[in-house]
């Protein structure tokens, strides 16, 4: 792994020197500003603060109180992961992936590594490396093992979703089913009826699910996103650009996903509206990142 976030000392990646980039620019806004610095450099108020923001749609403002966080307490697991996973919403999957690895080289316990490689692997479903994904999905199991636990159902989801990305119908259907078994009442659990709807070719009942799932508490950018998927399995472009709209405003924008994501069908990516949705996306992921790259100059 790579030493990107270590507080000094050669070889830091960009994400690294944005962290006393940011830490210096906080500590010139004043005597009144310093004691609200102070209080967000606590490692637990900056994860508070930043997992408030983040779940409110504005990672940017996620990722100005973790950078600094961070600097100060480089060895905290808790801020490596929010900022892992804040990063893999804005479609910046290797600096997700490191931080990820940062979190675990500071806690490297049989929980923070089901935690961690979970994230892990839904980058690499996001970089279409279903095959490296599914390696580590299929390892989580034997961390479970340690701690006496069985895959929840959220766990079987992923494993089916990425076994759906690589054409396994089969395999895919048989871990909704098994997720169903293990919580049905669960929203993951009918996220997985849905795919298992479309891998049937039950495309009533899959518009159905679409429509149920839009009145549930669908707050999180990924699950937004997921409705695109439904509703484009679903041959309802119109509606799949609305809810990928949707999940822009809850701070989903993995643009290098989107853009080369299989579940879209033909009729999303052709429908005239397609690029003017897109657009804004692509926008925001490119802003982001040169967010980061700013701080990388400095």
């Amino acid at each position: 792994m790579r030493n990107w976030l270590k507080p000094e000392g050669v070889g830091a990646s960009r994400i690294g020197i944005a962290l006393g980039f940011l830490l210096l620019a906080s500590c010139n806004d004043g005597a009144g500003r310093e004691a609200a610095r102070e209080d967000t450099l606590d490692p637990s108020v900056a994860h508070a603060q930043a997992t408030e923001y983040a779940g409110a749609g504005d990672p940017e403002r996620a990722v100005d109180i973790l950078l600094p966080a961070l600097r100060e307490h480089p060895d905290d697991p808790d801020l490596h992961f929010r900022l892992g996973y804040i990063l893999r919403y804005a479609g910046l999957f290797d600096e997700s992936i490191e931080s990820y690895e940062a979190g675990l080289a500071a806690d490297d316990s049989p929980q923070r590594q089901v935690s961690g490689e979970g994230q892990i692997a839904k980058s690499l479903i996001y970089m279409g490396r279903y095959d490296d994904a599914l390696e580590l999905q299929e390892g989580l199991r034997d961390h479970l093992e340690e701690l006496g636990e069985r895959p929840d159902e959220k766990m079987l989801f992923y494993e089916g979703v990425i076994h759906m990305y690589r054409g396994d119908a089969s395999r895919a259907i048989e871990l909704f089913d098994e997720a169903e078994d293990t919580d049905p009442e669960s929203l993951w659990t009918e996220f997985g009826r849905a795919y298992r709807d479309a891998l049937n070719g039950d495309t009533a009942s899959l518009r159905e699910r679409a429509t149920e799932l839009r009145s549930r508490d669908v707050a999180d950018g990924e699950r937004h996103y997921r409705l695109v998927h439904l509703h484009s399995l679903a041959d309802e472009p119109d509606e799949a650009l609305a809810r990928l709209e949707s999940a822009l405003v809850a701070g989903f924008f993995a643009y290098p996903y989107v853009e080369e994501d299989p579940l879209l069908s033909d009729q999303v990516r052709k429908h005239p509206d397609f690029e003017s949705v897109l657009g804004p996306l692509r926008a925001r992921h490119e802003a982001f990142d040169a967010r980061i790259e700013r701080a990388d100059a400095h």
